[in-house]
């Protein structure tokens, strides 16, 4: 199984930001980690591989149009929430709380954009 922020050589390393925009920007059908079989069989591979790669996050490609993403949130999404690999609800808070690890709203002070605050 592939990822798309690790070295494909097996050392373990990320790539560097301009390694994985380079690897976006390439990305094509076929070399891709192609999902398929029933709902609970997708759930189970999108587990295996975020435990083999860490990833904690995915990004779909439809392949069938129209409707595959359609049918990936009617049946696969409920799938993966049973195993708790979903949430079941929206987080809360701003997205920056969400990232900050003290949870505030706002940049430190200590933060260089918190010195153009008025």
């Amino acid at each position: 199984m592939t990822s798309y922020v690790m070295r494909p050589d097996g050392s373990g390393k990320p790539l560097t930001a301009g390694e994985v925009k380079q690897r976006f920007a390439n990305v094509t059908r076929g070399s891709d980690l192609i999902l398929v079989g029933t709902p609970d069989q997708i759930a189970e591979q999108i587990e295996q591989h975020a435990a083999i790669s860490g990833t904690s996050g995915y990004m779909l490609n439809q392949l069938i149009s129209p409707g595959s993403l359609d049918d990936f949130v009617e049946w696969v999404i409920p799938a993966l929430q049973k195993r708790g690999l979903y949430r079941t609800q929206p987080q809360t808070g701003t997205l920056r709380s969400r990232l900050n690890p003290e949870g505030g709203d706002r940049l430190p002070d200590s933060a260089y954009g918190a010195s153009f605050r008025y």
